[in-house]
């Protein structure tokens, strides 16, 4: 009789239960992390699902100004559909995994791709040129370029945020997706391709 292979932690990880509605997202690294490294990826994490999840669950006549809110977000997101860390594994190559809610990963995973599939070419070069400043706001152009911020700019303009605040928000969403993607240059992260969908639940 064959011995069961033994399974990884990662492989545990992602066939535990998920929780109603919510769905994987998946990256390797290359490069080994620091604590410092990893706290701040996280923190950056974290706080753009945040706010990504209060703009979807805005509506006309909201109760603060939008800015304010997602400088709340987290107090804002139900603890059911917080983002959850599944899996990470530290030493090269390593990898890690988050679950939060289907809508809101699907427009993370949009805006990752917008900013950084489409320039994998220039990945060494873009590496070797992050202390110039110069680069840093180049990534900052282009989020605000991408399809998911236009899109979140219109929802403002329907629920009827005046122009400052439909700039701060923006600003809200940018800043911490300029500081993740400068880090996935720098730990040369690569997010994996969509193998973790509802389909896995069918």
């Amino acid at each position: 009789m064959a011995v069961e292979k033994e399974r990884t932690s990662k492989e545990l990880a992602h066939q535990s239960p998920r929780r109603s509605g919510m769905v994987l997202i998946e990256y390797t690294s290359q490069d080994d992390w620091s604590v410092e490294q990893l706290q701040k990826y996280l923190h950056q994490v974290n706080i753009l699902y945040n706010r990504l999840y209060v703009l979807d669950q805005l509506v006309v006549g909201a109760n603060m100004p939008v800015p304010q809110m997602l400088s709340s977000s987290l107090s804002l997101v139900p603890e059911a559909h917080r983002l959850t860390v599944r899996y990470i594994e530290f030493k090269s190559p390593g990898g890690f995994s988050f679950e939060g809610l289907g809508d809101v990963i699907k427009e993370f995973r949009g805006l990752w791709r917008d900013v950084t599939y489409d320039n994998r070419l220039d990945r060494q070069s873009k590496r070797s040129e992050l202390d110039d400043r110069k680069q840093f706001n180049q990534i900052k152009l282009q989020l605000a370029e991408t399809k998911l911020i236009e899109a979140k700019i219109d929802l403002l303009k329907k629920v009827g945020a005046t122009q400052e605040e439909i700039k701060k928000s923006v600003d809200q969403l940018i800043n911490p997706m300029s500081k993740i993607i400068e880090m996935e240059l720098k730990q040369d992260i690569l997010l994996v391709d969509d193998k973790n969908d509802d389909s896995d639940n069918a």
